[in-house]
């Protein structure tokens, strides 16, 4: 399902499991991934629906913003190098907003570890290289992460 939002333009992508009927993003968990590579964000999406979460997909950064004020989801998934406004851009406007400060951001990325630290100390969650992401690391760093959220508010972990 595609949601556009008249008055900025903003497409997002909802991924659901196709016997989840009644469209309301309210009853699981929300994951927003924000990448620039179509494939990417569907194969993130296929392993998390899989694992009976909802999926909202933002192709850029600007609509990454726009989707976590409007949905606030439980998570996000951040690519870092996207055109336009990059991740650590949008990290870095995410935690400066009320609204969407304490929400976990998992940056995801082929820049190297040394980078990861840094992107934790911006405040992200937690750090992964695309080139080692498996779908059992993902469904390990959100579920991780979603725990942690739920005993402790704002906290920040290494993957």
């Amino acid at each position: 399902m595609l949601l556009e939002h008249e008055s900025t333009g903003f497409r997002l992508t909802i991924c659901q499991q196709n016997d989840d009927k009644d469209g309301d993003l309210l009853g699981n968990d929300v994951i927003l991934i924000v990448d620039d590579s179509k494939f990417i964000a569907q194969a993130y999406s296929r392993v998390l629906l899989g694992l009976g979460y909802r999926v909202l997909i933002a192709c850029d950064g600007k609509t990454g913003l726009f989707a976590a004020e409007s949905c606030n989801p439980s998570i996000i998934l951040l690519d870092m190098l996207m055109p336009d406004m990059d991740g650590v851009e949008v990290l870095r406007r995410l935690k400066q907003t009320p609204s969407t400060s304490d929400i976990p951001v998992l940056a995801i990325s082929s820049l190297s570890e040394q980078n990861g630290k840094k992107l934790i100390e911006a405040g992200a969650a937690g750090y992964f290289e695309k080139g080692s992401m498996t779908p059992e690391k993902l469904e390990n760093a959100v579920s991780g992460i979603l725990k942690k959220r739920l005993l402790v508010p704002n906290s920040q972990t290494k993957m």
